[in-house]
């Protein structure tokens, strides 16, 4: 009877022990996910509604991947071999009103430091973002002294504007930068758009080695 005790209970603390690990492994998981990005590669085009019909057979099946968490996804395509495009999905920022979006021109960004994770290190294209929490309702951008605006658009469901981008940061409203856009080989001719849907916010960046303009929003299907 002793041992048939002992044997239970010793199982009874073994199961005792897994649980609390699995509970302790469950916890960093949920934390992983939400603040930590995951690569995946696509066989299909994620998002293929931000492209209009004519511009789709353009998109590079080989090179559809992106930067997925919980509370934000960002995805990348190639468009005919020259266009570097980048659709940043930040749900928490669809009530925000396009107008009121400040961008500040001119900000000496070279000092910024983040404890975070970079994004296609290595490329050129680095995506720099802070550990921690995201963005909530309010964003502001910054385009350091190198950038330049050369051309702006506006409509009720997108805002941007047309230039050469070297260093672009968004803030949370509060001061903090929570990620940059940094082209940490060569300043960028680059098409960047903020556009509302109903159910989210999007940033798109279109970059490329040689200047294109504003036409290229016509491979965008922002309706």
């Amino acid at each position: 009877m002793n041992r048939s005790r002992r044997r239970w209970s010793v199982i009874a603390a073994l199961i005792i022990i897994v649980i609390a690990i699995w509970s302790v492994a469950d916890h960093y998981i949920s934390i992983d996910r939400k603040y930590n990005y995951h690569a995946e590669f696509f066989k299909k085009m994620p998002c293929p509604w931000l492209f209009a019909d004519s511009a789709k057979t353009g998109i590079e099946s080989m090179f559809l991947s992106g930067w997925i968490r919980n509370n934000d996804q960002i995805y990348t395509y190639v468009y005919e071999h020259d266009y570097y495009i980048l659709a940043w999905n930040i749900p928490a920022l669809r009530n925000v009103n396009l107008k009121n979006v400040v961008i500040n021109h001119g900000v000496y960004l070279d000092h910024v430091e983040m404890r975070g994770e970079i994004l296609d290190a290595g490329t050129g294209l680095e995506t720099k973002v802070r550990y921690g929490p995201f963005f909530k309702d309010k964003i502001v951008v910054d385009l350091d002294e190198y950038s330049k605006v050369f051309k702006t658009f506006e409509t009720s469901y997108y805002r941007g504007f047309y230039g050469t981008a070297s260093k672009i940061a968004f803030e949370n409203g509060k001061g903090q930068i929570l990620a940059m856009r940094d082209y940490t080989r060569r300043i960028m001719p680059t098409l960047f758009v903020m556009y509302k849907t109903k159910k989210s916010f999007y940033i798109i960046l279109i970059n490329s080695k040689k200047p294109f303009g504003v036409n290229m929003l016509k491979i965008l299907n922002l309706k």
